[in-house]
C-alpha cells in the first residue's frame, strides 16, 4: 500500500512538473494593441486566429477544457463575422467603381439628351425659317404670274386693236420691235416657272418628310425623356437603397465594433481569470509539494512509531519473561509480593489506559472540532468559488459528493463516539468489578488476620527468605523502573511526534485555506477525506488494540485472582503491607472519582458535539438552499446565452437581407446598364438623323440662295 501511494505521489508530482513546464512554454507571439486602434480589415488576420488556436491548444493540453471551449467558440464567431465583413467590404469595393461609372454614364446620357434637345430646337427654328422662305417664294411666284397675266391681257388688247395688220403687228402692236426680246423672256420665265414648280414640289415633299421625321423625332425625344426620367427615378431609388445599405452597413459595423469591444472585454476577463488560475495553480503546486514533503515526514514518523511499538512489544515480552521468572520463585512470600506488585502495576496500567482513553477522546473531540472548522472553511470557500466560476454543474455535483462524504464521516464519527461511550461503559464495569474484588480482598484480609497468629511462628523463618527475596525484588524493581522510564521517554517522544503531526496538520489546513479554485478544492477535500479515513482507520486500529489489551488485562487479572485465591492462606504475615495497599486503594478510589468526573465532562462534551452536529445539519440545509440559488443563476445564464444566440441569428438575418438588397441592386444596376446601352444606340440613331437633317438644312440653304438669286433677277427685270 505504501509503495502504491508513493507511486501515485510520484505520478502527481510528474504531472505537476509537466503542467508547470507547459505553462512556462507558452509565450505570446503577437503584440497586443488597443481595441480602438484595431483595423478590422487588416489587423484581424490569419495570425490573429492562429494565435487564438494556439491558446486553445495550450488550454486543452493544460486540461482546462471549459476555457478552451469558450475561447474556441468566441474565435469561431469572430472568424465568421470577420469573413462576412471582409466579403461585404470587397463587394462594396468592387461595386463602387461600377456605381461611379454608371453615374458618369448617366450624366453623359443626360448631357447628350440636353444637346440633342438643343439641336432639335435649332432644327425646328431652321424649319420655321424654311417655311417662311417657301411662303415668300410662293407669294413672289404669284406676283410674277399676275404680272405675266397682266402683260398677256395687254398683249391681247393690242392684238384686238390691230386685227387688220399683220400677225406680228397684230400680236405685239407697237411692241413688235421688242418681239424677240419678249418671246425670249417669256420662254425663259416659262422655263424658270417650270423649274420653280418642280423645286416647290420637291421642297414640299421634302418638307413633308421633314415634318414626319420631326414628329417621329419628337415622339422619340418624348420617349427618351420619359425613359430618362424613369432612369433618373431608378437611379435615385438605387442611390437611396445604396445609402440605406451604407447606413445599415455602418450600423452593422458599429454593432460589430460593439460586439468586438464586448469580446475584447470578455477576452481580457478570460486572460485575467487565466492569470489568476495560473497563479492559483502555481500556489497549489507549491503547497502540493509541501504536502508531499509533510506526508513523507509523516510516513517517517509512522515508521518510527511502528519501531517504538515494536520496542514496546519487545519490552512487554521481556516483562512477561521477568514475570515468568518471578512466578518460578519457590517462596510463597516472594510470589505474593510479586503478585501484589503485578496487581498494582496492572492497576496503574489500567489507570494509564483510562487516561490514554480520555486523552484519545479529547483528541477525537479536538479532531471533530477541527473537522467542523474545516467544514465551515470549506463552506466559505465553496460559496466564494460558486460566485466566481460559471461551471455550477460540476461544482454542484462535487459539493453533493462532498456533502455525502461529510455525512458519512459524520455518521462514522457518531459511530466512533458511540463506540467510545461503550468502551467507557466497559471501563466503568471493570472498575465496579475491581471494587467488588477489593471488597472481597478486605473480607479475605479479615479472615487472614485470624490466621496471622498461626503464621507468626513461621515469621522468623520467612524473614530471612524475605530479606533475600527483597534484594532480588529491589533489583527487579530497578529493572522495571528503568523499563518504565524508557517507556515514559518513548511515550513522551510519541507525544512530541503527535504534537508535531498536529502542528503540521494545522499548517496543512492553513495551506488549504489559500486554495480557491474548484479543482484544487476538490483535490484538497479528497485528501482531507483520505486523511480523515486514515485517521479513522488508525483510531479504529488503536481501539482494537486497546480492546485487545483490555481483554489481555482481564485475562491476566482473572489468572491473578486465581493465584491470589490460592495464596490467600499464606499472606497472614503481610498485614502491614496490606495496610499500605489499602491506602493505595483509597488513592485509587480518589482516582476513580476523578475518572467519574471526567466521564461526566465527556458526557457534557458529547452533548455539545450532538448540538454541533445538529448545527451542521442546519448548515447543510442552508448549503442546499444556496445550491438551489446557484442553479437558478445557472438557468439565468443559460437564458442570457439563448438570448445572445437569438441576437446573433437576428444579425445573421439582417446580413442576409442586406446581401439580398445588394443582389437586387446589382440586378437593377445591370438593367440600368442595358437601358443605357439601348439609349446609346438610340442616341447614335438620333445622331445619324441629325446629320441627315443637317444635310437637309444645307439643301434648304442652297434653296435660299437660289430664291435670293431669282428675286434679284426678277428685280432686275422689273
Amino acid at each position: 500500500m505504501t509503495s502504491n501511494k508513493d507511486r501515485k505521489k510520484t505520478k502527481k508530482a510528474t504531472n505537476v512538473d509537466e503542467t508547470s513546464e507547459t505553462r512556462l512554454l507558452f509565450k505570446e507571439e503577437i503584440d497586443e494593441t488597443d481595441v480602438l486602434d484595431l483595423n478590422l480589415y487588416s489587423d484581424i488576420n490569419d495570425d490573429f486566429f492562429n494565435e487564438a488556436n494556439r491558446v486553445v491548444q495550450f488550454l486543452m493540453e493544460a486540461k482546462r477544457h471549459f476555457e478552451a471551449s469558450r475561447i474556441k467558440r468566441y474565435s469561431d464567431i469572430i472568424f465568421n463575422l470577420h469573413r462576412r465583413y471582409v466579403d461585404e467590404v470587397n463587394d462594396n469595393e468592387v461595386l463602387r467603381p461600377q456605381i461611379l461609372s454608371s453615374e458618369n454614364k448617366l450624366r453623359l446620357s443626360l448631357e447628350l439628351t440636353a444637346t440633342s434637345e438643343e439641336a432639335m430646337q435649332k432644327l425646328k427654328d431652321s424649319l420655321g425659317d424654311a417655311w417662311k422662305e417657301s411662303d415668300a417664294s410662293a407669294l413672289r411666284e404669284q406676283l410674277v404670274q399676275e404680272k405675266l397675266h397682266e402683260v398677256l391681257i395687254k398683249c391681247e388688247g393690242l392684238a384686238d386693236r390691230n386685227s387688220g395688220t399683220t400677225d406680228d403687228t397684230a400680236e405685239f402692236g407697237h411692241l413688235a420691235k421688242y418681239k424677240n426680246i419678249i418671246l425670249r423672256e417669256r420662254d425663259r420665265l416659262a422655263g424658270e416657272v417650270v423649274d420653280l414648280e418642280k423645286r416647290l414640289a420637291t421642297n414640299r415633299y421634302y418638307s413633308e418628310n421633314l415634318e414626319y421625321i420631326i414628329r417621329n423625332n419628337e415622339d422619340a425625344m418624348s420617349k427618351m425623356a420619359s425613359r430618362a426620367k424613369f432612369a433618373e427615378g431608378e437611379r435615385l431609388n438605387v442611390e437611396s437603397k445604396l445609402r440605406a445599405l451604407m447606413k445599415t452597413m455602418e450600423e452593422q459595423k458599429e454593432a460589430h465594433g460593439k460586439t468586438m469591444m464586448k469580446l475584447d472585454i470578455a477576452n481580457r476577463e478570460l486572460s485575467e481569470t487565466t492569470r489568476k488560475l495560473n497563479q492559483k495553480i502555481s500556489d497549489y503546486d507549491r503547497q502540493r509539494v509541501h504536502l508531499d514533503k509533510y506526508r513523507s515526514e509523516v510516513n517517517a514518523l509512522n515508521k518510527a512509531m511502528h519501531k517504538n511499538e515494536d520496542d514496546i512489544a519487545d519490552l512487554t515480552k521481556n516483562q512477561k519473561n521477568n514475570e515468568e521468572i518471578i512466578k518460578q520463585l519457590r517462596l510463597i512470600e516472594k510470589e505474593k509480593s510479586n503478585a501484589v506488585s503485578q496487581l498494582t502495576s496492572r492497576l496503574k496500567k489500567s489507570i494509564e489506559d483510562q487516561n490514554n482513553a480520555t486523552t484519545r477522546m479529547y483528541k477525537l473531540n479536538r479532531k471533530v472540532m477541527m473537522l467542523n472548522s474545516e467544514i465551515l472553511r470549506l463552506k466559505n470557500n465553496i460559496n466564494s468559488l460558486e460566485k466566481d466560476v460559471l461551471n455550477a454543474n460540476g461544482r454542484t455535483d462535487d459539493i453533493r459528493r462532498i456533502k455525502e462524504t461529510l455525512q458519512r464521516e459524520r455518521d462514522s464519527l457518531r459511530s466512533d463516539i458511540i463506540k467510545l461511550n461503550n468502551t467507557m461503559a466497559d471501563l466503568k464495569h471493570d472498575m465496579m468489578l475491581k471494587a467488588n474484588m477489593i471488597s472481597s480482598l478486605n473480607l479475605d484480609m479479615n479472615k487472614l488476620n485470624v490466621k496471622l497468629d498461626e503464621a507468626y511462628i513461621l515469621k522468623s523463618k520467612a524473614e530471612k527468605e524475605r530479606d533475600e527475596m527483597a534484594q532480588e525484588m529491589e533489583t527487579l524493581h530497578e529493572r522495571i523502573e528503568n523499563y518504565q522510564d524508557q517507556i515514559s521517554l518513548r511515550t513522551s517522544q510519541v507525544n512530541d511526534l503527535t504534537e508535531k503531526l498536529h502542528e503540521k496538520q494545522r499548517e496543512v489546513h492553513s495551506f488549504k485555506k489559500q486554495l480557491e479554485s474548484v479543482h484544487s478544492e476538490k483535490m484538497m477535500l479528497q485528501r482531507n477525506l483520505e486523511n480523515t479515513t486514515q485517521e479513522r482507520d488508525n483510531f479504529r486500529i488503536l481501539q482494537a488494540k486497546s480492546g485487545h489489551q483490555i481483554q489481555q488485562l482481564t485475562t491476566e487479572i482473572s489468572a491473578n485472582e486465581v493465584k491470589i485465591n490460592s495464596l490467600n492462606l499464606k499472606i497472614e504475615h503481610l498485614n502491614n503491607y496490606i495496610k499500605e495497599l489499602q491506602s493505595d486503594l483509597k488513592n485509587k478510589e480518589n482516582l476513580v472519582a476523578a475518572l467519574r468526573k471526567d466521564m461526566r465532562e465527556m458526557k457534557a462534551k458529547n452533548e455539545m458535539l450532538a448540538k454541533t452536529i445538529s448545527n451542521d445539519e442546519l448548515k447543510f440545509m442552508k448549503m442546499g438552499h444556496e445550491l438551489e440559488e446557484m442553479r437558478k443563476e445557472r438557468n439565468l445564464v443559460g437564458l442570457q446565452m439563448v438570448r445572445r444566440n437569438d441576437e446573433i441569428v437576428v444579425i445573421k438575418e439582417k446580413l442576409q437581407i442586406a446581401q439580398n438588397a445588394l443582389d437586387n441592386g446589382t440586378t437593377q444596376y445591370n438593367q440600368r446598364v442595358e437601358d443605357i446601352r439601348l439609349l446609346k444606340k438610340e442616341i447614335s440613331n438620333l445622331h445619324t438623323e441629325s446629320e441627315c437633317l443637317k444635310h437637309a438644312i444645307k439643301s434648304t440653304a442652297d434653296m435660299r440662295k437660289e430664291i435670293v438669286r431669282l428675286q434679284r433677277a426678277l428685280n432686275q427685270e422689273h
